[in-house]
């Protein structure tokens, strides 16, 4: 049986039973196995139950990553580099002319 929360930092939301999550997150879903041991040493010992849980990143939380930065910093770099090589070619025109 499956089911499906929202983590929301230490809160979870249930969302509804069945497998309700983003397809295309698929490949960036980490699973990890949990076993909720009882201890009834009255009943033959140690019993667990065996529970899976895979989380996968959602829309909201990749908008927290993506940002303009990396592009700010390119256009930066560019525009400094393209200065520095118009600078270059004037300083090396007025040499020549002399």
């Amino acid at each position: 049986e499956v089911h499906t929360y929202r983590i929301n930092g230490k809160d979870a939301d249930y969302i509804g039973a069945g497998d309700l999550h983003d397809g295309d997150y698929d490949p960036m879903g980490y699973s990890n196995y949990f076993y909720g041991f009882v201890d009834r040493t009255a009943l033959e010992g140690l019993f667990y139950c065996k529970h899976e849980i895979i989380v996968y990143p959602s829309n909201e939380y990749e908008d927290h990553f993506v940002s303009v930065a990396a592009n700010t910093y390119a256009v930066t770099i560019a525009a400094v580099a393209f200065f520095a090589i118009i600078l270059f070619l004037g300083y090396d025109m007025i040499v020549r002319r002399q």
